[in-house]
Order: structure tokens, then sequence, then C-alpha cells
């Protein structure tokens, strides 16, 4: 049985011979030209009387005639041999390579010819010298523009047809097949040569190249098909219909991809009928902007398509020359235009010259989460579809991504489908890093925080509340209860009482990473630079539906004062914004603050927070939990240690812990096989000078001397 390699290349052997039979009529049609001249010499250097009378009598012969050549179609033999290549490549579950290709970007037959005419010469040299020959230029030994109209082409009407095939709008450029080199006088002289690495898929050896064969500005979508957008769906499709009738020329959409972007644009792209090209500025652009730009919408205008102008994250000095560019072709755009950015963004210039609408893209609310978990029609889903929507905030491509991700994960069939949901939901919320903040994955469980047992409680119950917010906010349309988009939580006490283990507990009750902020990285010297950070920060917990966390929130939230400086005006500032973030509707997630010095907060940020826990310093028998807890089975501990002793000495938690790590160092650089009372009271002295404290002897627990001696040894 013969291998797909070898049936490629009988085939495309096979379609390269009317390719062949054209030259030839090509050439003979040349020879005759050359014969008629007296002296064909001279043609190089000059252009004789002989010559023009030639020329003009040519062309009044083509754009006269109606003539129509059949050189290119294959003969009844050739047709039976492709038949019976094709039966062999059905053989082995493939197709001809020629064969894909065609179907892949849909060519047309004379597109078909024109890609062949541009292979022949990787594959034979002697096509150059032919070339040359029929374009009467030895210079010339590629194809152009002109050699193949001139070669493709039934008459004088089809060449201009053919000329915008092989244009920049026409499939084989758009699709990368045909590429450009070189400078040309005229469009004609342009000259043209395949993509690299066609020639080995066309030969059967690079399957993986077909994948590659697609119009890089036009967007598609994989996977399953547009979800409801909630109550934003019928806006959608009423600009959508606009679009289809051409008396709507420019969209304005205002919301991140986790709001649904991309559910939107699938059902603008459905319900108008119309592709979607994107267009978005790169850094690197900027002093070709203005062509750039002017060559994308030439391309989406010749094919019929909206062409969408991807504006997030681009930066600010980029979207101002954005703007100026708008500004100068506002007036000759004739694509319709969809702008997406997180934020609104209306050039004047096109709100007076186009005919605009907009839509701002909204969080689904928890109904619209419930309904659309419910409908995915997954068994065993339904019992879990109320916490999920409460605990997992998400949007419609998080929903489409959150179903392929369960249906595919194995513990799910295996009755384990409140953990492979939990796992799925997970996966598609907690995506990406953070640019001014500590993205941890929260491994700390309610078992060890250590506090009082009503405060333990109390801090647990931030987690059920939140879980427990937008079906009361929203189901009970209790809104009003609302004082903000989400729910703020403050805690206090001296260092190292918990609070920032307390956050991590939150954060693991909801299945949530815990972004805890730098403020390092966000407070800047330069005045609105902090103001930008913070705005960064709260979207990108938005879209990972992280649980915010303030540590020291004192340092960035503190009181404010009375302007005496230039710099106190812009601190000012700075506590207002982030006043404002706060009561944004916009942002619904859980952002908890920890201070040490409770006093500093400015009185407008407490009376914002639903909940404000203290954490005292522990008392003896917490101490004791937390010594256990530090140094737990099996950690090998002397049999002479009483843990009830250390428990006395007033530390806190992270005291505790820093102790007990302390001691385990200790004991294992010594090379001692157990952690002993005099590795446990080393950990200790050293705890309490590095927190500048005194420690008597008479403090630290009695235990046998000799045993302290040995163990120190």
């Amino acid at each position: 049985m013969s291998s797909i390699s070898e049936l490629a290349i009988q085939h495309l052997t096979l379609r390269m011979r009317p390719l062949s039979r054209v030259l030839q009529r090509a050439v003979d049609f040349q020879a005759q030209l050359a014969g008629k001249l007296l002296r064909p010499d001279v043609t190089p250097l000059c252009v004789t009387d002989e010559q023009v009378a030639q020329l003009l009598e040519e062309i009044h012969t083509a754009t006269q005639s109606g003539e129509t050549y059949d050189h290119w179609m294959l003969t009844e033999e050739e047709r039976v041999a492709e038949r019976e290549l094709r039966a062999a490549a059905d053989a082995l579950a493939l197709k001809l390579p020629l064969d894909q290709l065609h179907e892949r970007a849909a060519l047309t037959e004379h597109e078909l010819r024109m890609l062949l005419v541009c292979v022949a010469p990787e594959l034979e040299r002697a096509y150059e010298r032919v070339y040359a020959y029929v374009l009467d230029d030895l210079n010339r030994r590629y194809p152009c523009i002109e050699l193949l109209t001139q070669l493709c082409a039934d008459g004088w009407s089809e060449r201009m047809r053919l000329h915008v095939l092989i244009g920049a709008s026409g499939r084989l450029r758009r699709f990368g097949l045909v590429r450009c080199f070189g400078e040309a006088p005229t469009a004609l002289r342009q000259q043209l040569q395949c993509a690299p690495k066609l020639v080995e898929f066309l030969l059967g050896a690079n399957p993986s190249f077909i994948e590659s064969v697609r119009d890089p500005e036009e967007v598609t979508w994989g996977g399953p098909q547009m979800l409801p957008l909630g109550e934003t769906h019928a806006k959608v499709e009423a600009l959508a219909d606009r679009v289809r009738q051409s008396t709507l020329d420019c969209i304005g959409i205002w919301g991140s991809q986790a709001r649904g972007l991309q559910a939107a644009l699938q059902l603008l792209v459905e319900i108008s009928g119309r592709s979607l090209r994107r267009f978005r500025p790169e850094p690197g652009m900027q002093s070709q902007l203005r062509s750039e730009f002017a060559a994308a919408e030439e391309r989406a205008a010749a094919v019929g398509a909206l062409l969408w102008l991807d504006l997030e994250g681009v930066e600010a000095p980029l979207l101002a020359d954005l703007h100026d560019v708008l500004e100068l072709e506002s007036m000759h755009v004739r694509a319709p235009l969809v702008i997406s950015n997180a934020h609104a963004w209306r050039p004047l210039a096109l709100l007076q010259s186009r005919r605009y609408d907009e839509l701002a893209l909204v969080d689904l609310d928890y109904a619209a989460r419930r309904s659309l978990l419910a409908d995915l029609g997954i068994d065993g889903l339904e019992e879990i579809v109320e916490d999920l929507a409460g605990r997992y905030r998400l949007g419609p491509a998080e929903v489409a991504a959150f179903s392929s991700l369960l249906r595919s994960d194995p513990a799910s069939c295996n009755g384990g489908r409140a953990v492979a949901a939990a796992r799925a939901a997970a996966l598609v919320t907690h995506r990406g890093s953070s640019s001014y903040a500590t993205v941890i994955q929260p491994r700390r469980k309610e078992s060890d925080l250590v506090l009082p047992e009503a405060l333990h409680r109390e801090v647990l119950q931030i987690a059920d509340f939140y879980r427990a917010w937008p079906r009361v906010r929203e189901d009970w349309k209790l809104e009003r209860l609302a004082n903000g988009g989400g729910m703020k939580a403050l805690f206090s006490g001296d260092s190292g009482t918990g609070k920032t283990l307390a956050a991590e507990v939150i954060a693991s009750q909801l299945d949530a990473p815990l972004m805890k902020v730098e403020l390092s990285q966000v407070v800047s010297k330069w005045v609105g630079v902090t103001e930008q950070q913070l705005d960064c920060v709260f979207r990108e917990a938005h879209e990972m539906r992280a649980v915010l966390f303030f540590d020291e929130a004192d340092a960035l939230f503190g009181k404010r004062g009375e302007v005496e400086h230039g710099v106190d005006r812009y601190a000012n500032m700075e506590v207002s914004y982030l006043l404002q973030k706060l009561e944004d509707p916009a942002f619904a997630g859980l952002v908890l603050f920890a201070t040490n010095l409770k006093d500093n907060i400015d009185q407008a940020f407490t009376r914002r927070f639903q909940f404000v826990i203290h954490f005292p310093r522990p008392v003896e028998e917490d101490r004791r939990k937390i010594w256990r807890l530090a140094l737990p089975e099996p950690a090998l501990l002397a049999p002479e240690i009483n843990l009830d002793g250390f428990a006395r000495l007033d530390m806190t938690g992270a005291s505790i812990v820093s102790a007990a790590r302390t001691a385990a160092l200790i004991a294992a650089s010594s090379h001692s096989r157990e952690i002993a009372a005099a590795h446990i009271i080393s950990g200790v002295q050293r705890q309490f000078r590095s927190e500048a404290r005194m420690l008597l002897d008479s403090e630290l627990p009695q235990h046998d001397g000799a045993q302290v001696s040995r163990a120190l040894m």
C-alpha cells in the first residue's frame, strides 16, 4: 500500500500538468509576438513604432475577446487518476494534502491555480527561466501578479477579477499561503512566494502545517456555543440586529472577559451575519499605527467583517496615539467598528461621524449563575448548584470552561461530583498572577487557627456570610443593605495574634486564592500612580475571584489630615480613592484588612466594614494548643519536655511557631535524634531577644539540668 507521502507527490504532479500546458501556450504566444518584430534584439533598449502598434493590437484583442481556455481543465484520463488517488487516501483514512488545503481555506479553482503557479519554482528551478521568458524580462524570474493573472485568467474580464483574489484581502494572502516580497513599481510587478513549509505539506511531509492555515485577524472560537449573558443578552441582540440592518456601525462594549465579552461578541457575530476581525495596538506599533489601522480596516471592509478594536490592557500613551489616528481616519472607515475595553473609551470623532451605541457588561447575578449551571445538564450537579453559584462568581465563558473541565474529570464519573466541581471551578477562577500582590494558594484549615471559641466561630462565619450574600442581596432583593458591592472585614490586634492566618483560613473555606497586597509595590511617590496600581489590584482580585488581603492597612489607609504640605493633599486623595473602590458596586469580592493600630485607621473606613474583629493575645490554654500544633507528631520530642510549662510564657502564636522552628533547626544541625528541652529553651530565648523582651530564668519551665547540659553539648 502506498504511503500518504507517495500519494501526495503523485497528486501534486498530476495537478501540475495543466500548468505545463498553460505555460506552453503562453510561451508559444510570446514567441509569436517576438516573431512579428523585425528587430526583437532592441526591445530591451527602446520601444519602436512597430512594437507600439503590436502592443496596441494585443490590448485591443484581449479586451474585445470573450474567448475562454480550458488548458487548466483536467483531461478525462487525469480525472480518473485523481479519483484513484483519492480512493487510495480514503483507504488510509486520510485526505490528500492538496484537497485538505482546498477545503480548509475554501479556495476557488482560480485561487488554486494561482497557488500552483507560486509553488512551481519551489519544485523545479526551470520554471524561473520560463516565467522570465513569458514576461519578456530576464530580471523577473519569480511569480508576480501580472504572471498569475496572465496564466490563470480566462479572458480579459477574468484578469480583473483575479487582481482582487490575489490582493491583500484575498484568501491566499489573508491565510498566509502566498506572501509578497521585494519592492515593486506597480501592483502588477509585485513578486510573490508561497508560505514556508507549504511545499513540505503538499509533499506529505508536514501534516501539522494545515493547522496554521487561517486568517490571523479573523476571530474564531472553539468549544461550546455562546452562553446567555443574563440581563444584557437582549441588549446585545438588539445591537446585532441593527448592525445587520446597517443602521449601526460603531459599538462600544465595556467590561472584561470575566463579565462575558466573548459571549457578547459571539452573539453579535451570529445575529449580524458578519465575521469578526481583531485589531490590537501593540507597543512597537506607534510609528506605523495609522497605516496598520488603515490596512486592517481595509481588509475588514473588503470581506464585509466587523473590525474589533481590542483595547484591554493597552497602555495610556498608545491609547492616546490611537485616539489621534481615529480623529484622522474616522471619516474613511467603512467597516463597522466594535471597541472593547475594561473601561469606557469614547473618541469624540467616532461619536460625531459614526452611528454609535454601547453596552456595559455586568457580572451575572446570583439567579443567572444558578440558571447557567443548572442548564449544563450534568448529572449530580443539581444538588450543589446553589453553593457553586454563591461561592464562585462565574461568567458565561467561565461556565463553559467549567463544564468542559467537569465533564473530562474522571473523579466526577466515579461519584465525586462535588469534589470535582469544586476543583473545576477553582481552576477556572484561580488563574493568572498579580502584579502588585502575592497570590497564596491557602493550605491552612480551621483547625490551624487557635482562637477563643466564640471568636473562632465569628471568623469562620465571614466565609459563610460571603457565600450567602448573593442570595440575600439578589434573591431576597435586599440591595439596600449593601454597603458597596462586596464584603469588608477589619482584623485588629497585636502582631502575631493570627490575623494573616485567619485571612488564609477564610480563603481556604471559600476555595479561593488569597491576594496579599504588597504595600511597597502599590504605594508610589508619584502623583496618581498609587491610585492606578490600586485599581489594578482590585481588577486582578475580581478576575481571579480572590480574597483581597491588605496587611498593615494603617500604613495605606491612615487618617486623613489637614493639608499643610503639597504631599498631604495627594495622600488624602489616595485614601478617598480607596473609599470609592470599596463602595464600587462592580467589585463584589471579599476584602480583608489587618492592622496592629486600629485607632490609626480613618474613621470613614471603619464604618464601611461589615465585620470588625479584635484578635487578643492568646491565653495560656490557647498557647498550649499552639505549641502542640507547632511541634506535632512525628516530631521527636524528648521525654522530659513539658509543653505546659512553655505555654505559661506570654507569647503570641507567631512567636511560638518561630521559637519551635528555631528549636527544630538547632536539634537537626547538632545531629540530635530528638528535640530536647534545651533546644526549645534556646529557641524561646532567641525569640524574646528578637522582640527586645527580657526573659528571666525563673520564667522558664524547670527541667533536669543534666539533661539540658547533655542536649546543649
